[in-house]
């Protein structure tokens, strides 16, 4: 007499059929692994089985399953696009504080970007001047800007900024650029919000090409639609030497020149920051005749630097 193990579970055609369903549903969905929605949902197509007639009571069926299948889909590709955006991007409007100011004596430039990001079609600025006047700035002004509900064509905005280095970093073979950029373009395409992509130092989409395939100008293109609002910033030489030739990718843009500021609107803008070098340097106070001598200096003696950005560096010294 053989003794049969009654505590051993054995296989059956049912719960291999179940398994090899589950198995096809999984690899349809362009998943890795076989879940346990994968598994209830192959169980529920077993009409005889008593487990179905159980459920069914409940009130769980085969259509409920599949909606809680695509709602988990679809959580799981909101929460890998967040992860991607997380990774090369930065978000500017959460992290505003609404009581500081952080753009002074450029309301003629932000303006004239509100503008244009206002407009329907060829709603792209790119903001061309010299390094140190000030271009990164403006995009932390139109952020306070949003997040204090000061422009209503831009209410609601988010603004991300590329942050190319971590984008080309690591693409060492052919292909490996291209697909970082069609897969942060996708990421744009399904955000639910209303967006505002800053590329700083945007000339360096022209020029990482070379090394690796396609040029990123060109696969940017099909970005610059009504559906997405880009501001880029780029000095004069660099985009007279990369960008300006081409006139596919210029004419979807509106130039916004960002001129060195005077004496008096260097002045403000170093005098609404200063608090911030007067507590680092164990609150000193720096008076504002000291201002006016180190832009009187900076202005004389730097010949190759441009305000306001050689005044902080006199002022920190």
């Amino acid at each position: 007499i053989i003794k049969q193990d009654v505590n051993k579970p054995k296989k059956t055609l049912t719960i291999d059929r179940i398994f090899q369903r589950a198995f096809a549903q999984a690899l349809v969905n362009n998943k890795t692994e076989v879940d346990c929605f994968d598994i209830l949902s192959s169980i529920l197509h077993e009409n005889t089985s008593p487990s179905v007639y159980f459920a069914n009571i409940h009130g769980l069926d085969k259509e409920s399953i599949k909606q809680i299948i695509s709602q988990q889909q679809q959580d799981e590709h909101l929460v890998k696009i967040q992860e991607l955006l997380d990774t090369f991007c930065t978000e500017l409007v959460s992290k505003i504080d609404t009581n500081k100011m952080y753009c002074v004596s450029r309301d003629t430039e932000l303006h004239d970007m509100t503008i244009t990001l206002g407009r329907f079609n060829k709603s792209n600025v790119m903001l061309v001047g010299e390094p140190g006047v000030g271009k990164s700035t403006l995009i932390w002004g139109l952020a306070e800007k949003i997040a204090k509900n000061q422009i209503s064509s831009l209410k609601d905005y988010k603004i991300y900024s590329l942050n190319i280095g971590k984008i080309i970093a690591g693409t060492r073979f052919r292909g490996d650029l291209e697909e970082r950029i069609t897969m942060l373009a996708t990421a744009f395409d399904n955000i639910d919000q209303d967006i505002i992509i800053y590329i700083d130092e945007i000339h360096t989409l022209g020029n990482s090409g070379n090394d690796n395939g396609m040029d990123m100008l060109n696969m940017l293109k099909p970005m610059l639609n009504e559906k997405h609002k880009v501001v880029g910033s780029t000095t004069n030489q660099e985009f007279r030497k990369y960008i300006e030739n081409d006139k596919g990718f210029v004419r979807r843009f509106s130039i916004v020149n960002i001129l060195e500021p005077d004496h008096n609107q260097c002045f403000k803008i170093v005098n609404s920051t200063i608090n911030n070098y007067e507590k680092y340097h164990d609150d000193i106070y720096i008076a504002e005749p000291i201002i006016d001598s180190a832009i009187n200096l900076s202005k004389h003696w730097i010949k190759n630097r441009f305000l306001p950005d050689s005044v902080f560096d006199v002022i920190d010294k």
